[in-house]
């Protein structure tokens, strides 16, 4: 299993934990909203695939990009890489939550789900995320062998409030169920406590790539405008 290229042994197990409680801290917060139904009760089945930020309902799938993007790699991890064109926040930190990357990496794991999102979506969803995250495949790989799946029922029975999109900014291309933050995190790390350190980094990353720049003296790789379905919601929707 791949290591922090800083982290063996005790340090990398203290590195976990310290990830786990970040963790904890970025991802419990509710967000702003992303779609619209899927309210209430166990939320499933039931709304999801209406309007806004649905996944269905009738509504003609947005225009998607599925080009190269840019990559930098991740400061400690001499294995990963994130997109440098992702939308970055005003502070240049990651949101409060984070349930607008860890749903649709639960949601890659679990599979279709009625209502909400189909295998179709879920192959699309694997794509868009695999150019701005090199190493979503392989968590989703890992999660599935640690046994991630197994939780489904627990993790969907959570789920409340508005879904998350597969897809950031894209309508019609299948939604994720909202499950609860809390759980969502303890999902990840009993599952493969390395990939929530990975993810963990690189959401980091994402977001503060153009203060990593500036501190190395760079800027951005390629200047080309990005289409509007590239952007991630501020706030962890």
């Amino acid at each position: 299993m791949a290591r922090c290229a800083s982290c063996t042994g005790g340090d990398s197990q203290k590195a976990v934990k310290i990830t786990g409680e970040a963790l904890r801290d970025g991802s419990g917060g509710k967000g702003k909203g992303s779609g619209d139904g899927g309210r209430g009760g166990k939320g499933i089945g039931k709304g999801g695939g209406g309007g806004g930020w649905g996944g269905g309902g009738g509504q003609s799938p947005s225009p998607l990009a599925l080009n190269e993007r840019p990559q930098r790699p991740v400061p400690g991890f001499d294995h990963l890489t994130v997109c440098r064109d992702w939308p970055q926040t005003k502070k240049g930190e990651p949101p409060s939550a984070q349930s607008g990357i860890f749903c649709p990496l639960l949601g890659c794991v679990l599979g279709p789900v009625e209502g909400y999102c189909t295998q179709a979506d879920i192959d699309t969803a694997m794509m868009w995320w695999t150019l701005a995250l090199p190493a979503w495949p392989r968590w989703v790989e890992e999660l599935v062998a640690g046994g991630l799946p197994g939780q489904r029922t627990k993790l969907l029975a959570s789920a409340k409030g508005n879904p998350n999109p597969l897809i950031p900014k894209s309508r019609g291309r299948g939604t994720v169920p909202h499950i609860r933050g809390r759980l969502q995190v303890d999902a990840l790390e009993d599952a493969s406590p390395m990939v929530a350190l990975e993810l963990m980094a690189c959401v980091t990353c994402l977001y503060s790539a153009e203060a990593l720049d500036r501190a190395e003296g760079g800027g951005r790789n390629g200047g080309a405008s990005e289409p509007e379905n590239r952007g991630a919601v501020e706030g962890g929707q």
